[in-house]
């Protein structure tokens, strides 16, 4: 099976002082380590992608954790966008088939030409939050600019998305235990 068509090496990574990460040098973090912080694979390549291949990264826990902690937000505010997605009256909200497609292809457009820009992923992500943030955008075309630019970064932004809005679902449908209720009663009494 083949891993990948392409292999493109990036600088070292920094750490303890100025060294370079080595194992040779025995100043190096597994991923073992990084799970025992809370730091997901996917919150890791969030924070290679915030950096340019080209130069060596500074690695610090801190660093990493904040990285994990805007992950973790991004996929909050894509299940926030999956949410006013099912509750878009469809007749009434949804971009005009013709201004969805050129709002794709103007993001795409850009999107593709910072990429392109000796492999920008710092500056495609900067891109990506300035659309979501965008406005003028409904959220059944951001879901989609969502799943064209993930094709590049490789952070399965939909899936877990959506399998947390499934979960947040779930949770407000299950019933309330009586047990629970009268407690909550007593407290508000």
């Amino acid at each position: 099976k083949l891993l990948s068509n392409y292999w493109l090496h990036s600088e070292h990574i920094i750490i303890d002082g100025g060294k370079k990460m080595a194992k040779s040098g025995e100043n190096f973090i597994t991923l073992s380590e990084l799970a025992n912080h809370k730091i997901s694979p996917l919150g890791y390549r969030y924070w290679v992608l915030g950096a340019s291949y080209r130069t060596p990264m500074q690695f610090s826990f801190d660093a990493v954790l904040q990285a994990e902690q805007s992950y973790q937000n991004l996929i909050d505010k894509i299940v926030s966008i999956l949410k006013q997605t099912k509750s878009i009256d469809d007749f009434s909200h949804i971009d005009d088939e013709v201004q969805e497609a050129t709002h794709i292809d103007h993001w795409t457009e850009n999107f593709t030409k910072t990429i392109n820009n000796d492999l920008d992923t710092a500056g495609g992500l900067a891109l990506f939050h300035t659309m979501l943030k965008n406005p003028e955008l409904e959220p059944s075309t951001k879901v989609k600019l969502i799943e064209i630019f993930d094709q590049v970064f490789g952070l399965e932004l939909i899936s877990l998305a959506t399998e947390k809005l499934e979960i947040l679902e779930a949770a407000e449908k299950a019933p309330i235990p009586d047990e629970i209720r009268k407690l909550a009663d007593l407290r508000v009494s």
